[in-house]
């Protein structure tokens, strides 16, 4: 997979010390993404000798049709005005215009995104050291391809009106022909892009002698074709998940953070949150007010991060951070597999100098190997997964600068 991506970024900033501060940009992108999917049967030894499997091989992953030049051409204008009424009180507006264009070289599937997001936030500062906000932001995700599903068009197209078999891996349910499967993987290419309204509450303040940093937020997010994962089981491949709209859903949550010294160089951070995402829309089968996918709960961590100076001009820092995050569904279906709720630990011990030209820094992530592997979804023949955490990692990185 190879990548050529040009950005070109404009903003006019004002700088004047008045109460209006203002912003104004413009957003350029384009990219080609070139993915080539032709594998050695070779490089799988545990598949070699084994029939079904090396049929099925053949015919899917080293098909040609499974490379695909995608192209992206992207132009935003942007601005941003703030005005400050008192010194304790101000307000901004603000938006963004987005044309967004994907394509595949040699296929009709493409998606197009004209999206204006506007912006409103308030902000007011009762006592020093202290600032309550109010926001109203919009933001989108753009469409996309499923490039799999691309891929299985081009392959069961080719079988034209005769009935693909099935194997173990990918089995055919519904006896359909190679135009029949064509058509069905044809429809989930491309789906549309889903936005977001956010409203949030917030503050942001001092405690204990200014020793210590309290943030704080309540948000209620308010999804419009909701980007989820399905799966389309009736496909006889390998590849049977997709992205596609879902309809309206929502997001309401709090977020905690604290932040502050125990003593002289020792640092603890403790933060949480907790959330709730559910679909306000049926979706097929599944009914309104079932729980989102990848959306855990609640999740919590905390931080101990010291510094010690030394030989003049010498840092030492030790940090350590735990973090739990609560069990979630897998995706969004009628019987969906359910993540566990992990753990994690990770460690780092770093080492510089004042002038920062030069680190030393070891560091260990998931340092207890804690359920490094929950479930294998890289495997043929699971259509869904319930995730992955990367095992116990031990490296060095050391850094120079001039």
């Amino acid at each position: 997979m190879s990548s050529d991506r040009n950005t070109v970024e404009a903003r006019l900033v004002s700088t004047t010390e008045s109460a209006l501060a203002w912003t104004a940009g413009l957003f350029w992108k384009y990219s080609n993404d070139d993915r080539v999917s032709i594998q050695p049967l070779s490089l799988i030894p545990s598949f070699i000798g084994q029939p079904a499997i090396t049929a099925l091989y053949t015919e899917a992953f080293a098909n040609p049709a499974n490379s695909h030049f995608d192209k992206v051409n992207q132009i935003s204008v942007f601005g941003e005005a703030t005005f400050a009424f008192s010194h304790t009180f101000s307000v901004t507006l603000g938006g963004r215009y987005t044309d967004l264009e994907q394509s595949l070289q040699g296929s009709t599937a493409a998606t197009t995104d004209k999206v204006f997001s506007p912006k409103l936030g308030v902000a007011w500062y009762p006592v020093d050291g202290t600032l309550t906000y109010f926001n109203i932001t919009t933001g989108f995700r753009p469409g996309n391809l499923n490039v799999g599903q691309e891929s299985n068009e081009h392959i069961f197209r080719q079988a034209g009106d005769t009935v693909i078999p099935g194997t173990p891996f990918a089995p055919n349910p519904n006896n359909l022909t190679g135009n029949q499967a064509a058509d069905l993987a044809a429809s989930l290419v491309s789906y549309q892009g889903d936005e977001v309204v956010n409203y949030e509450v917030g503050i942001k303040t001092r405690l204990f002698d200014d020793r210590w940093n309290l943030t704080a937020a309540v948000y209620y997010f308010d999804w419009k074709d909701t980007i989820l994962r399905f799966s389309q089981n009736g496909l006889p491949a390998i590849s049977r998940t997709y992205n596609d709209n879902a309809g309206a859903a929502h997001s309401v949550g709090i977020e905690v953070d604290l932040v502050g010294n125990l003593m002289e160089n020792l640092r603890m951070t403790l933060g949480g949150d907790i959330n709730r995402a559910e679909l306000d829309e049926a979706v097929g089968a599944i009914p309104s007010g079932t729980k989102l996918p990848n959306a855990p709960e609640w999740s919590a961590h905390i931080t101990l991060d010291y510094t010690w100076l030394f030989a003049g001009d010498m840092a030492l820092n030790f940090m350590v951070n735990h973090t739990t995050l609560a069990g979630t569904l897998s995706s969004l279906a009628i019987a969906p597999s359910v993540v566990p709720s992990r753990r994690q630990t990770d460690m780092r011990i770093l080492l510089s100098g004042s002038d920062e030209n030069w680190s030393a820094s070891l560091f260990a992530t998931n340092v207890t190997n804690q359920d490094e592997i929950t479930f294998d979804c890289g495997s043929p023949g699971f259509p869904i997964c319930l995730g992955f955490q990367q095992p116990r990692v031990i490296g060095l990185e050391v850094t120079l600068q001039r």
